[in-house]
């Protein structure tokens, strides 16, 4: 139907489209516009509690303009649904800054346009005060780019939200999670980036959490590295020793049962040229040290429990790294804190944890031995 024909309404009549009753439904090409009215309600995705809804190449035309924020919603789920709905090809469209798409079940979007015909959210998902019975959400391919600098995520009220985002386009200064003020700790809104980006870089990452931000750097890099960029790892005020940021886990696959110590070469550019203490940075390493066994051991160079902070090891060295704006540079490593001897094949796995307030550093994500 594209903006050719519609269901709905596209005068002031106050007219809303709930979609809800069936349990399996595939919904093509269909165009939902709601018009610039005094609703109660708006534009309302619902499906039958235990159901499985796929919109394909859909356009939700949303003209909402009111103060009660749920008329400028589109509502997806309810409360307690234990239901699945897939947006394929579809269309957003909104005409107010304050319009969002309000999740609160299980969703995923695959290959979905935020249209430029319209104006662009101030936040484009929110999620329900009411818990869904998914905090897993999958986008693929999809084209969130007219956000501008706008966040992509609201502040999560009532639950852990897992957010994964591979090949989609952002736009300018994107803004993955907005401030998140509810839930502020390791049990708020958690964000993993895949080949995403604003431009035509392609192969990075990005990695946000209520405790910082990892995300690539292709200007400041270990310059040996097969990656040629670098984690770049902002924590925030909330990162601490005990509630440290963590980095995703790598691997490196090992086929040798000689004793290794594996570590990540890291690098400080922030105007102090002396390395990070084991109390700010430090890695963990998992291996499998035991013959007859899927079990693996875990490793770390942190500082003991009330022990007396130590400068890590040095690492290769600034000549090393390339470097986009010098500034006092100082390279150093984080290991296993021990060596180990692998018993069987498989992969060492590792990361980086990072446990000082509002610090930024640059890791090689290379295991190396």
């Amino acid at each position: 139907m594209g903006t050719g024909g519609w269901i709905g309404d596209a005068t002031t009549n106050q007219r809303s489209i709930t979609v809800t009753g069936a349990y399996a439904a595939r919904l093509y090409g269909i165009t939902f516009r709601v018009p610039a009215a005094s609703l109660t309600t708006g534009l309302v995705l619902y499906g039958a509690n235990g159901s499985d809804f796929t919109y394909e190449d859909c356009y939700f035309w949303c003209d909402m303009i009111a103060s009660w924020a749920s008329t400028r919603y589109i509502v997806v789920g309810a409360s307690d649904i234990k239901s699945n709905i897939r947006f394929d090809g579809c269309t957003f469209r909104f005409n107010d800054s304050r319009a969002a798409i309000s999740l609160s079940t299980n969703a995923t979007f695959y290959g979905c346009i935020l249209s430029s015909a319209g104006t662009a959210p101030s936040t484009l998902f929110k999620f329900s005060v009411q818990d869904p019975s998914n905090s897993l959400f999958f986008m693929d391919g999809c084209d969130w780019s007219h956000l501008g600098s706008n966040a992509l995520v609201d502040d999560v009220q009532s639950m852990t939200l897992h957010l994964v985002l591979q090949r989609c386009k952002l736009g300018t200064g994107y803004t993955i999670l907005a401030p998140q003020t509810t839930i502020p700790n390791n049990a708020g809104a958690h964000a993993f980036l895949s080949d995403c980006a604003v431009g035509d870089t392609h192969g990075v990452v990005g990695y946000y959490s209520n405790m910082g931000s990892l995300v690539s750097d292709t200007g400041t890099f270990f310059t040996a590295g097969a990656a040629q960029q670098a984690w770049k790892i902002s924590t925030t005020s909330q990162a601490s020793l005990n509630a440290p940021f963590l980095s995703p886990w790598i691997d490196i696959y090992n086929t040798d049962t000689a004793t290794v110590t594996p570590y990540l070469e890291c690098l400080r550019n922030d105007g102090t040229a002396s390395v990070r203490q084991d109390n700010e940075v430090w890695a963990q390493f998992s291996a499998k040290v035991t013959s007859g066994t899927v079990l693996s051991t875990r490793y770390s160079d942190r500082m003991v429990p009330a022990g007396t902070p130590a400068n890590q090891a040095a690492g290769a060295g600034t000549g090393s790294w390339t470097i986009a704006s010098s500034n006092s540079p100082a390279s150093f490593k984080c290991d296993s804190g021990a060596s180990l001897t692998p018993a069987e094949v498989g992969y060492i796995r590792g990361r980086i944890c990072v446990g000082a307030p509002s610090i930024t550093i640059y890791v090689d994500p290379q295991i190396r031995t």
